[in-house]
This record gives structure tokens, sequence and C-alpha cells, in this order.
């Protein structure tokens, strides 16, 4: 089973290889989603990755708080999307 995590504190040079490349040690890294801001397109200072179960687990031990790029990073599970207003329904 796939766990998300939350990965906070990025530094604003960070890539998705960075990212694969730091959690690709704890397993099959199966998505990385950097956030953009849409206005500037740089990147903001979070992501989001999906692992399996196990390995989720042995990073999120391993590196929460440890200084990547010369960011201290942010490890969580990521919480579930609650939005506000639910989105619109698929059209077809």
């Amino acid at each position: 089973m796939l766990q998300k995590l939350y990965i906070g504190n990025l530094s604003y040079k960070i890539t998705v290889d960075d990212i694969r490349g730091l959690f690709s040690k704890y397993g099959r890294v199966h998505s990385v989603s950097l956030m953009v801001d849409l206005t500037t397109g740089r990147t903001r200072s979070f992501a989001f990755i999906e692992l399996e179960e196990s390995g989720a687990q042995l990073a999120l031990a391993e590196l929460e708080g440890t200084v990547f790029n010369g960011r201290k990073l942010r490890i969580s599970k990521a919480k579930e999307n609650t939005l506000k207003y639910p989105l619109p329904k698929e059209q077809k």
C-alpha cells in the first residue's frame, strides 16, 4: 500500500529529481508532486511523494529534521485533502 508524505521547508531551487534521489534509498518513489507558484513559476517550499508504506515510515523516521540543500526538512504523513468547496463534476 502506498503512503503519501508531505515534505516541507524545501529550497526554492529544488527539483523533482533531487527529491526522488533523496527518497529512492527507501524504496521506489511512485510519484513526486513539487508545488509551483502559478504566478511566478517558482517552486514553492513543499512537495508530496508516494512510497510503499514501509519505506515511507523509515524515510519519515530518518529524514525528519535533517538538513538538505541548506534547509531543515519537515516531513510528515500527508493529510487527506479536504476542500472547502467540492470540485466540479467531470463533464462527459
